[in-house]
């Protein structure tokens, strides 16, 4: 299918600019089509964002790829992507979420897109922000976290999630998310009486979505190393080989589902095959 795509300029509550992408499908020519919203990684929006807002328009979705950082804040290191995370992620509330729901509102302003079928996906930090928006109770079929951090957000009130349905896809070895922020999560579901899935994907570690997931992992091995010491080298040696498994996990998940297809279905939280 052939799919447009283009440069969007827009702004916050706060008065803050943004730049996202926006990718529409050739069948929207016709008639308004359902929406995806993707929020990026870390590291804001990269060609890795940038190809799964394509492959979303070539499924037949008008996708938008949120900018939450700022026009030209595009941070090329590592500590310079975190530095620029940190403050939104320490006040979610007063600074995240203005970000948030100013992309969605963008997206709303499109004739394309079926107002009545707008879901969220994100990774990593991403995965948060498509979170922190169920919890909102924002108007989204749905939203789908790949590798995103669980914890909620502090001093809101765990308030139902009412049309919303949530999915999580997270890494059974991802050491940036503890047990009990996994177990805390699940709580937080079931008291907000959300219809929620989980899917924890043997071996997969944090970012296992990303095609170079491999070398971004290795930057940190002497940490984890540190960590899984006590474990003894048999572990080590494990948790190394299954650096391999991501790449394996990436094309698994984007092969064997179409995970949007829930925002095409009504009170069901099912994912279609693909194939």
């Amino acid at each position: 299918m052939t799919v447009t795509s283009k440069l969007i300029d827009y702004q916050d509550a706060d008065g803050n600019h943004f730049e996202g992408v926006v990718y529409i499908p050739e069948n929207a020519k016709n008639s308004a089509v359902p929406a995806v919203l993707v929020f990026p990684a870390f590291r804001g929006i990269t060609e890795f964002e940038k190809e799964r807002g394509n492959q979303l328009a070539e499924f037949g979705y008008f996708a938008f790829v949120a900018d939450v950082y700022g026009k030209g804040v595009r941070p090329t290191e590592r500590a310079e992507a975190f530095a620029t995370m940190g403050p939104l992620v320490s006040n979610r509330v007063e600074k995240l979420k203005s970000r948030l729901f100013a992309a969605l509102e963008s997206l709303k302003t499109f004739s394309e897109v079926d107002q009545s079928k707008v879901a969220a996906m994100g990774y990593c930090f991403g995965g948060l922000c498509v979170l922190d928006l169920a919890r909102y109770n924002a108007p989204l079929k749905a939203v789908v976290s790949f590798h995103g951090t669980l914890k909620p957000i502090p001093d809101l009130p765990l308030d139902p999630i009412n049309a919303t349905a949530v999915q999580v896809h997270h890494g059974d070895a991802d050491f940036h998310i503890a047990k009990d922020q996994v177990d805390g999560f699940h709580e937080e579901m079931r008291t907000r009486q959300a219809d929620f899935v989980f899917v924890s994907h043997a071996k997969a570690m944090h970012a296992f979505t990303e095609p170079e997931a491999d070398s971004l992992m290795l930057q940190e091995s002497d940490t984890m190393k540190k960590r899984l010491k006590d474990h003894g080298e048999q572990q080590w040696d494990y948790f190394m080989k299954s650096l391999l498994e991501k790449k394996k996990a990436f094309h698994r998940i984007f092969s064997f589902y179409r995970v949007m297809s829930t925002i095409n279905r009504t009170g069901h939280n099912v994912l279609r095959p693909l194939v």
